[in-house]
């Protein structure tokens, strides 16, 4: 136990070491940008392709989105976005410029895993081949938000099915109410893990990037909470900036969980960094 804390501080002085240096001075700034810029065809493609899964059940889908979401500052404005884009994905080139677009955040994040880890020696090798990597990456991460919001939605009816093939009493499917949002946190760290593992592009041991993972995935979420109580409770962004206020809202909730996914990409460097220390 004493060797985790002081591991745990060494991690600390590394991670304020490393935060000092010019190159993360502006780039929650940057990520925010680019999350903004990510943000419309993003939806576009989830709601188009959810649509796909849904159909009949397209506006229960709608309404339990909705629902999730409600916290975010800007929860309000995501109906008419996503209740109106219900007519499938018909267009390989919409797809695809839609992905490029949609990507930009992601760039973005392998321009910054590649300088952290990399230890500041590079921020990309190859232009088209990490915008290419940032789509595939992008497309992977949307498939697995649908998925997560299929088995919110039908889990239920997935865990009766289950039971009536094995014979087991359907009364177990009460648990699904217990274990159904311990199962989307599960899925969410899943999905900060895979950004932290796969955009590098010097490999990393899985393991490596757990502490990390969990770092960023638990402040994402303290943060969205926290900042959706200031933004009901004492923000007042229309009173300055009148029908701009959502925007300025929106972009200041990207800039604190562009810092979050920063600092969790220095965790698990120093997490690296340290692992020689613990072990001699």
């Amino acid at each position: 136990m004493k060797t985790f804390f002081k591991r745990l501080k060494d991690m600390l002085l590394l991670s304020k070491e490393l935060l000092q240096k010019p190159y993360y001075q502006g780039f929650a700034a940057q990520i925010s940008f680019y999350f903004i810029m990510s943000l419309v065809p993003s939806l576009l493609i989830i709601s188009q392709v959810a649509y796909s899964v849904f159909q009949s059940d397209w506006d229960r889908g709608v309404a339990f989105i909705l629902n999730y979401l409600k916290d975010i500052p800007f929860a309000s404005n995501l109906e008419s976005l996503i209740a109106g884009n219900s007519g499938g994905v018909s267009s390989i080139v919409f797809l695809v410029v839609a992905l490029w677009s949609a990507s930009k955040a992601q760039f973005s994040l392998i321009r910054l895993a590649n300088y952290t880890m990399s230890g500041g020696e590079f921020t990309e090798k190859n232009f088209f081949r990490e915008r290419i990597k940032a789509m595939l990456s992008m497309m992977i991460l949307l498939v697995m938000i649908i998925f997560a919001i299929v088995v919110l939605l039908y889990g239920e009816g997935i865990l009766l099915f289950i039971l009536g093939i094995l014979s087991l009493d359907t009364a177990l499917a009460n648990i699904w109410l217990i274990l159904r949002w311990p199962l989307a946190i599960f899925i969410y760290f899943l999905m900060i893990s895979y950004i932290y593992y796969i955009l590098p592009s010097m490999k990393v041991r899985y393991k490596d990037i757990i502490p990390g993972s969990i770092f960023a995935s638990t402040g994402l979420l303290i943060v969205t909470y926290a900042y959706s109580i200031y933004v009901k409770s004492f923000a007042k962004y229309n009173i300055l900036y009148g029908s701009m206020a959502n925007i300025i809202a929106i972009l200041l909730w990207f800039f604190f969980l562009a810092w979050v996914l920063c600092i969790g990409m220095l965790f698990n460097k120093s997490w690296i960094e340290t692992k020689d220390k613990v072990e001699n």
